[in-house]
């Protein structure tokens, strides 16, 4: 679960302690106003809950520890259903799960926990396991606005958007102004791709909640899905503006910004995340290669310049791509490096052999450039690139038959009608 989404949970199933129970009698258990849904407890059980609950405020182990002590297969149901309020509070879930299932055992009609199992489930992020006690506690007349958007935010994160939009829907015919569910409701939509029926929801939000990030940023995703790029990117904007967005959607920005050709704003965004310490190294350097590929190479570099922790494989692909980076400054001693520390992480790298037989090949290395063209020829995924440079050393020797000899088999693996025509010269040249 989210932390943001943890916090908007917390606000909506704000978790309290059992309420004490007042004693009529001397003797016996305490009575209570809703004995079909509340386990009765005695008075020393509502003396020892009101010690305990009094002791929360300053010492929460202690009193976690004095009330599991006191806790036996006799005792009330409220006592077990107070420890796993108490452990719920300190996100000890599976426990307060326990506590809640022992409190149920012994009193099976006890709504709040019912409820509060519900609760714990969705915060221990078992949204499935928290459907069948909600539904309980809503069977013995728990709040309906309340179990229905818990019910709707269960549904929707196990992705049973139907479901979810009906109660969420609920929610709001018990409450029109209710921001989470509206909110709730309009995600519904956007999983569904009925963007149109999801777009006046989120209008409202933001007209009525400036300040929120994360109701700009459901817009963008839903102006996305409408090809509505242009709006995508100021929605995003807006959420930039108010606060610090999450990796998702600085990287859908960076790459809606990408697209647009504003290169170096895309660049902005993808670094952006680095405080976020969220995008993985393989992705950074996939960023990096994408803005070479459209002849940014200065701004590649920038990705590149940042403390990357890189494993093996990402060495050898950071290693390749400054290579590259050099060649468009025709820097071929920085090439030769990168492609030497490429090659000693993984002397098969199609990419750097390809490079460096390049190489060899522009520095009139013409044996060196055979032999590391040759070498490539046993990777599968590289073997016709290299079969085509062979082919082309040949041609410059004018031994046009080994060029024709290569240029067929490399038309075998991959037909391309550009050698093709090539290779009808050649074999004319030869008749």
């Amino acid at each position: 679960m989210r932390k943001k989404d943890k916090h908007i949970l917390f606000n909506l199933i704000l978790i309290s302690l059992i309420t004490i129970p007042i004693a009529y009698a001397s003797n016996g258990p305490a009575k209570n106003d809703q004995s079909d849904i509340e386990p009765t407890v005695t008075y020393k059980e509502s003396e020892l809950l009101t010690s305990v609950s009094s002791l929360y405020e300053k010492k929460q182990e202690a009193a976690i520890k004095q009330l599991r002590t006191q806790i036996t297969p006799q005792s009330s149901a409220a006592l077990d259903f107070a420890l796993a309020a108490m452990l719920a509070k300190e996100d000890s879930f599976p426990l307060a799960i326990e506590s809640l299932k022992s409190a149920l055992k012994k009193f099976p009609f006890f709504q709040r926990a019912w409820l509060l199992l519900g609760r714990v489930n969705i915060l221990h992020g078992d949204t499935q396991k928290a459907v069948k006690p909600l539904r309980k506690a809503l069977e013995l007349g728990a709040d309906q606005q309340e179990v229905y958007k818990l019910l709707a935010y269960s549904h929707l994160a196990e992705g049973h958007v139907v479901a979810s939009e009906s109660a969420y829907s609920q929610v709001l015919i018990l409450a029109p102004e209710d921001k989470e569910a509206l909110a709730g409701l309009a995600r519904s939509l956007f999983m569904q791709e009925r963007y149109t029926a999801a777009t006046p929801l989120l209008k409202i939000l933001c007209e009525k909640n400036p300040d929120v990030a994360e109701y700009w940023v459901l817009r963008a995703n839903i102006a996305m899905g409408q090809n509505k790029n242009n709006k995508a990117t100021i929605f995003l904007e807006c959420a930039r503006t108010i606060s610090t967005i999450n990796n998702q959607s600085l990287l859908m920005l960076g790459d809606l910004y990408f697209n647009e050709k504003l290169y170096e704003k895309a660049v902005s965004c993808y670094k952006e995340t680095l405080a976020l310490n969220s995008l993985s190294t393989t992705t950074y350097i996939k960023y990096a290669e994408a803005l070479l590929n459209v002849g940014k190479s200065d701004l590649a570099q920038q990705l590149l310049d940042n403390d990357l922790q890189k494993n093996k494989k990402e060495w050898e692909h950071f290693h390749i791509i400054s290579a590259r980076i050099a060649e468009t400054r025709q820097d071929l001693r920085q090439m030769k490096i990168h492609l030497d520390a490429a090659l000693s992480i993984n002397p098969m790298s199609g990419d750097a052999l390809l490079m460096l037989g390049k190489i060899q090949k522009k520095e009139g290395k013409e044996e060196r450039a055979f032999l590391t063209f040759e070498r490539i020829l046993r990777i599968d995924s590289h073997k016709r690139r290299a079969l085509l440079e062979i082919a082309q050393l040949y041609v410059d020797r004018s031994e046009y038959k080994k060029a024709v000899e290569k240029l067929e088999e490399a038309q075998s693996i991959q037909f391309d009608s550009g050698v093709g025509r090539y290779l009808e010269r050649l074999r004319r040249g030869l008749n």
